[in-house]
């Protein structure tokens, strides 16, 4: 009889120890085996977090078993997936598809000893690496895209310089051309813009003249209408544009719609 007292007390003892060592917060379970992923991204925005311990390490009953105790400092991504590509490991519980679908904002972190000396993170700003899922999703390596490389010879005021007559802006990596005027030397200015203004002959009617720099020329743009007959009967009124070179004041060209040769 106390033989069997022994083993049921021997037995409750055994199961307490059991229960105590699953729940230690010591001993935690990792996550699922996921594989590596090579992504493509796109920066919406960015948080940086102080290291910091879990708070439960202190407490009487420790922590769960499926987090992550101690948090580096970190950079905290919010990353729009523009590609996705298996890299190595596990699949068999998911796939890199699955973990960081395309077209998606995810969330990924890097910790702060990872990053490369001199990177800053922007909004807008493209960025490619190989990621892992362990307590989150965590780059462990990365490349920032240059968000522009363009040579120029003039500086148009809030854009990324290009070419005398265009700038570049960037979004996502990506460079966009439009147009922009660039300094004009006033040295090769030898027409005022009333002499230019006198070789406008085709504009009735002036709305707008500019001095400005097309092939490292100073030019004025001279723009109106003129009023015409279309076919003879219907009146319109057609948007001209005449160039005038700024230096000898001869007429570049004049810029008319296409249908204007059927107005008189």
């Amino acid at each position: 009889m106390l033989k069997q007292v022994m083993r049921k007390i021997f037995f409750v003892f055994i199961m307490l120890a059991a229960i105590i060592f699953v729940t230690n917060s010591v001993f935690a379970s990792a996550p699922a085996p996921s594989p590596k992923c090579y992504i493509e991204g796109t920066i919406q925005s960015v948080e940086f977090k102080e290291a910091y311990n879990e708070s439960c390490l202190t407490e009487e009953y420790g922590c769960p078993t499926d987090m992550e105790y101690y948090h580096p400092a970190r950079y905290f991504f919010k990353i729009k997936i523009d590609s996705v590509s298996y890299v190595s490991g596990e699949t068999d519980f998911v796939t890199c598809e699955d973990m960081l679908p395309l077209n998606t904002e995810q969330t990924i972190f890097i910790n702060k000893d990872k990053v490369k000396m001199g990177d800053s993170f922007e909004p807008n700003q493209k960025i490619n690496g190989q990621v892992s899922s362990f307590w989150g999703k965590s780059f462990d390596s990365y490349t920032l895209v240059p968000q522009c490389t363009v040579n120029s010879d003039c500086y148009p005021q809030g854009f990324t310089p290009g070419k005398c007559g265009t700038f570049y802006t960037c979004s996502g990596g990506k460079c966009y051309e439009g147009s922009a005027e660039c300094p004009v030397s006033t040295e090769q200015v030898k027409i005022t813009p009333e002499q230019a203004l006198s070789k406008a002959t085709e504009i009735t009617t002036i709305k707008k003249i500019e001095l400005k720099e097309e092939n490292t020329k100073p030019v004025y743009s001279i723009k109106g209408t003129k009023q015409a007959k279309l076919l003879f009967i219907i009146s319109v009124s057609l948007e001209v544009e005449t160039k005038v070179d700024a230096k000898t004041g001869n007429v570049i060209s004049i810029n008319k719609p296409w249908w204007s040769f059927l107005a008189w």
